[in-house]
């Protein structure tokens, strides 16, 4: 039984979070393993990284690292996210946006 105020996980994202991350919800179970109605976290770092957690575990199920990229530059900002589509825009001190898919686990 969980208590008010108690920690249920934590995420080390190896770099400064200094953006608000954002939710992204997950109806139909595609990103985790745990039951539908589950949601993503999408985090942005200092070090040009963006990661999708799972909301229910803590468990990292995609990040820009993973697939061999960062931006470049630093990330102070909060990700917009686009639920319909799909996709994060995500504003880097580079002077750019970018548009960042978010895809299904299995992809």
């Amino acid at each position: 039984d969980t208590k008010c105020g108690e920690l249920l996980w934590s995420f080390d994202a190896k770099s400064a979070i200094l953006g608000t991350p954002a939710v992204l919800v997950d109806d139909e179970g595609n990103y985790s393993n745990e039951k539908k109605n589950n949601a993503i976290v999408v985090v942005t770092t200092t070090s040009g990284f963006v990661s999708l957690i799972d909301s229910s575990t803590g468990e990292e199920v995609a990040s820009t690292a993973a697939k061999g990229y960062r931006l470049d530059g630093e990330i102070f900002s909060s990700p917009i996210l686009d639920s319909t589509n799909r996709v994060a825009y995500v504003g880097c001190r580079d002077n750019h946006l970018y548009k960042i898919r978010i895809s299904k686990r299995h992809e």
